[in-house]
């Protein structure tokens, strides 16, 4: 599934790539910064930004179905439309808690910083928030792969 993985990825980067190009070029067009060309942009950046988030369960069902790209992001697409309400509160949730984590333990290295010689509390940072960003992306795959089989239990997908 590593191959279909790629795809999906590939497939997401380039619709991302089209709707960014898309909205800069409705910006060129607009003359820059002109009202028109903001609303614009934002336009196409947030229907952009619904058909990534369609696709977002597309590697999870790769995954735990064995599906090829193009069938997976179809059935994405279906799931999520399905349920964007609970995609987009789990999307909230797990930013909300990755910014307590984050705010969190920069207060307290901003205190170990005080306390301890520069070097020292840098490399700490440093090697305590790679092992908080690794939990935080474990946390966020388990997350929506439980929620993506939470679905298939239900029969919402």
């Amino acid at each position: 599934y590593y191959g279909t993985l790629f795809v999906v990825g590939l497939i997401v980067s380039l619709v991302i790539g089209v709707f960014v190009l898309l909205a800069v070029l409705a910006a060129a067009a607009l003359n820059q910064m002109d009202v028109a060309a903001v609303v614009a942009a934002v336009i196409i950046s947030g229907i952009g930004i619904y058909i990534v988030l369609l696709m977002f369960l597309a590697p999870y069902i790769a995954v735990s179905e064995d599906k090829k790209a193009i069938a997976s992001i179809r059935q994405s697409i279906g799931a999520v439309r399905k349920n964007i309400l609970q995609v987009i509160g789990l999307a909230l949730l797990l930013v909300v808690i990755g910014f307590v984590i984050g705010l969190l333990l920069g207060a307290l290295f901003a205190v170990l910083s005080g306390a301890m010689p520069g070097t020292i509390s840098q490399v700490l940072f440093a090697v305590l928030g790679s092992f908080v960003n690794s939990y935080l992306g474990v946390l966020v795959t388990a997350a929506f792969m439980s929620f993506y089989l939470g679905l298939t239990t239900s029969t919402q997908a």
